[in-house]
């Protein structure tokens, strides 16, 4: 891996989020080996101090009809735009990974663990391992008829 970044809109990189704001992710790698990748992948998790995966994805399902093939010496620049869910406040990390071919059959080129570290520092309390930020949350009192 050449870059792993997790920046906002504007490309201000972020070492702190609060959750539900926007963030994108990106990750360069450069091809080293002397074939082309003809089927390559771009993935990421994201962990908690534990170690625990809470979320990631990869590039497999939006490319697998049009496949992005690359030949040694390229860089290969994928992007993930969306909503950092909330998470208990503490130390995060993101690993990242390469390999060439199908979800279900592949061949791993490069994992990078560990490979960017950020904080939360939510003031939200969410239950569970990750909260999803709501769109909008009512509590009201009717009437009975």
């Amino acid at each position: 891996m050449e870059e792993v970044l997790l920046h906002d809109r504007e490309g201000h990189p972020l070492t702190w989020v609060v959750g539900g704001e926007e963030v994108i992710l990106s990750i360069k790698a450069r091809i080293h080996q002397e074939q082309p990748m003809l089927q390559p992948i771009m993935g990421f998790y994201i962990k908690d101090r534990l170690g625990q995966t809470l979320f990631g994805d990869n590039t497999f399902i939006t490319y697998q009809d049009d496949p992005v093939s690359a030949m040694p010496g390229a860089v290969l620049a994928a992007s993930f735009t969306f909503r950092m869910p909330i998470l208990p406040q503490g130390d995060y990390s993101i690993s990242t990974a390469i390999a060439d071919g199908t979800q279900d059959n592949h061949v791993q080129h490069h994992w990078l663990h560990d490979a960017l570290f950020f904080k939360s520092h939510s003031s939200s309390h969410s239950h569970g391992l990750v909260g999803i930020p709501m769109h909008q949350i009512e509590l009201q009192v009717e009437r009975h008829a």
